[in-house]
């Protein structure tokens, strides 16, 4: 009986170590867990490729257009701006043309108006040489007649004294010597059209 009580002891004394030895330790709770992924948390897993919200497709698709729009009216307004700046620089070239014909018109009528009273001047000139020449051949004809009857009238008697007189009736006679001129006067153009340059015609183009 005693035997086996020391038996039993031994046994339960065994068992009580297997026991013991096969606890786990309790873990610190102070200590962080460690990291752990799942399988939707992996750094691998691939972005979903869902399609977009309706509202999303049809913002970019407006974007587009309007864009696309944009361009286009950008595009026109190069053309127009470049055709605007052919016209002025056209309008320019015009204008500069028009100058010159004007001022080569002015030149020209002012060269033909200076040769017109160059003609007059020169057959105003003549006219008054030849009724010069005609008066002073006069004046001689006077102051020879003159001499004559101052030298001869108190002595002259018959046909002498009638020549004498008959010379100075002749010379006293209303003079038939006329000059004849012409007048000039410059008159300038009543047409203001004749010589405007022109205008500048703007359009605004809406």
């Amino acid at each position: 009986m005693l035997m086996r009580s020391h038996s039993e002891r031994r046994a339960r004394l065994g068992l009580t170590a297997l026991l013991t030895h096969s606890t786990p330790k309790q873990r610190d709770v102070s200590s962080p867990p460690p990291l752990t992924f799942t399988p939707r948390e992996s750094i691998f897993t691939p972005i979903s490729l869902t399609s977009p919200p309706p509202w999303v497709t049809q913002a970019l698709a407006n974007l587009e257009q309007g864009e696309q729009e944009l361009q286009s009216l950008r595009e026109r307004q190069q053309v127009e701006v470049e055709e605007v700046n052919r016209e002025l620089d056209n309008a320019a070239i015009e204008a500069h043309r028009e100058e010159r014909r004007l001022l080569e018109k002015i030149e020209h009528d002012h060269r033909e108006a200076q040769r017109h009273i160059s003609q007059v001047k020169r057959e105003n000139a003549a006219a008054v040489r030849v009724v010069q020449s005609l008066v002073d051949q006069q004046l001689r004809k006077v102051g020879q007649l003159k001499e004559q009857i101052q030298r001869w009238g108190s002595t002259a008697g018959g046909s002498n004294k009638n020549q004498l007189q008959r010379g100075a009736a002749e010379l006293t006679q209303p003079w038939e010597i006329s000059l004849t001129m012409k007048r000039v006067s410059f008159l300038p153009s009543t047409g203001s059209k004749a010589l405007s340059l022109g205008g500048v015609e703007v359009q605004e183009q809406v």
